[in-house]
Formats: C-alpha cells, structure tokens, sequence
C-alpha cells in the first residue's frame, strides 16, 4: 500500500498520498519498525505542503515510537523535522 501511495505521490496527487499514507499509519502497531517511517513520511509530505502543525504532530509521533522501541536508526531526521 505505501508503494501505491509513494507513486500518486510522484504523480502529483498529494492528497491522496496523505491519506494513503495516514490509512498505513492506522494499519501498522506502535512498536512496529514501520509505524516511525511512515510518520517521517507524512511529516516529511506535510512539511512540504506548508502544513507545518500536522507536521510537527507526525513527526513527535515517530519520535515517541522510536523512543518506545529504542531503535534510533532515523530518529535524527524527525528531530531534525522538528
């Protein structure tokens, strides 16, 4: 499913992106090793659309999953997004 949303996003529909990639988020537990990438992607894509609250609350999302599953090998990019 992220592959579906990873190309409408190159094909220019971000809000169906977004909503593909929020339909992931509720898909996957907390301490699954995808649940913080996917929230630096939707970070990441509403960073970039200007919808900097929505970003900010994805990425101290991926930011408290890693913490929880104390793997830390991207966190600096949500830190960085923050």
């Amino acid at each position: 499913m992220m592959n579906i949303a990873f190309v409408r996003n190159d094909l220019g529909y971000k809000d169906e992106y977004l909503s593909l990639m929020e339909f992931c988020l509720t898909q996957v537990e907390q301490r699954d090793n995808l649940h913080p990438i996917i929230c630096h992607n939707l970070a990441t894509s509403y960073y970039r659309n200007k919808m900097y609250k929505e970003a900010l609350k994805y990425g101290q999302l991926g930011i408290e999953a890693y913490k929880k599953s104390r793997v830390f090998n991207q966190m600096h990019s949500l830190y960085y997004m923050s």
